[in-house]
């Protein structure tokens, strides 16, 4: 009675009309995740750690979005005289949770939180991972010029802040010195690890419908701005990378990787491992650690010396993440538009 059908072709059509459809799915709620984050209730002020402040006010991205920031100064000292210290947040993050990091450089550095575009209480109604965002920290970098004159700027990012503040100091050599902290090498990366968390199969077909569908919302295309294309654009300016050793979302893999390329490319870096940390937890993880960390750097950073020190990666790159860091993961700077 069934020898007419075959079974086997209607299997292959339904098989693949359920592909079809998740990738989809997939491509439409992964270019939403990816540029619609929850704006963060997190809602502290300086004034939670009784330092003094004021907010900033005329930053105004290339688009015309207004952004909303805070100047927190320097205790004790002249501002002009000590570093400046922008610091950038991540997905889905603001400027409030920003001021744990900014307890690392306070009171002997002049401290910059900002919200980028979509987030806390800045205008606009979009996350790109970077590729927009860089234009917000230039701006706030606009407001340093007009209203604070800094002889000396070091820009930190965590996670997707890093990689806006990595595209910025690409084009603004404004950013003399620059700290990253879980931060991906491709955004490729993060997207598939997201969805293995979430045990969602095929991620490698997924993504780039993902980045398509984005695309198409949005007109940009989003690779363009992964970090390990652009680390070789900051030259003789030393970077600093911080990584957890149990990021899930970004493994360390992602660091060295990094910190290969820009060593490759004779930018002076330095790698350093937070034992037991997870993403965007690394200051947590080893606090003291990292105070030390940063302060080492930020003296080495702005010593008239280190133009001369030769462009190397830190030893504390674990031995099993070396085959990771080999020239081949590396690409040519790719321009930004």
């Amino acid at each position: 009675m069934d020898a007419g059908i075959d079974w086997g072709w209607w299997i292959g059509i339904g098989a693949a009309s359920a592909l079809a459809g998740y990738l989809l799915v997939a491509g439409i709620v992964g270019s939403w995740l990816l540029t619609q984050p929850a704006r963060s209730t997190d809602q502290r002020t300086p004034e939670t750690y009784g330092w003094r402040y004021e907010p900033i006010e005329g930053a105004i991205s290339r688009d015309g979005l207004r952004l909303s920031g805070w100047w927190i100064p320097a205790a004790g000292r002249p501002e002009a005289s000590v570093p400046t210290v922008i610091l950038v947040h991540g997905y889905a993050d603001n400027k409030s949770g920003m001021l744990r990091y900014a307890r690392y450089f306070h009171p002997g550095c002049n401290v910059v939180v900002f919200d980028l575009r979509a987030c806390g209480a800045s205008q606009g109604r979009r996350t790109t991972q970077g590729i927009e965002e860089r234009h917000d920290l230039r701006a706030i970098l606009d407001w340093l010029d007009r209203s604070k004159a800094p002889t000396r700027v070091i820009a930190f990012g965590v996670s997707m802040g890093g990689e806006t503040a990595l595209l910025a100091a690409a084009e603004d050599e404004r950013i003399g010195a620059l700290i990253l902290d879980s931060t991906h090498d491709r955004l490729r990366t993060p997207v598939l690890s997201a969805m293995r968390t979430r045990h969602l199969p095929l991620g490698f077909l997924a993504f780039p419908v993902i980045m398509a569908t984005t695309y198409l919302r949005t007109g940009l295309r989003l690779t363009i701005g992964d970090p390990l294309d652009h680390v070789a654009a900051l030259g003789h300016r030393p970077l600093l990378i911080l990584h957890g050793s149990d990021d899930d979302l970004d493994p360390p893999e992602c660091a060295a990787r990094l910190a290969a390329a820009a060593a490759r490319a004779s930018v002076p870096v330095e790698l350093r491992f937070c034992p037991g940390a997870g993403h965007g937890h690394t200051d947590e993880a080893a606090p003291h650690s990292y105070a030390a960390w940063l302060g080492a750097f930020v003296r080495r950073a702005l010593s008239p010396q280190r133009a001369a020190e030769p462009a190397t990666v830190a030893s504390s790159i674990p031995a099993a993440l070396a085959s990771s860091a080999n020239p081949s993961s590396a690409s040519s700077v790719v321009a930004l538009s």
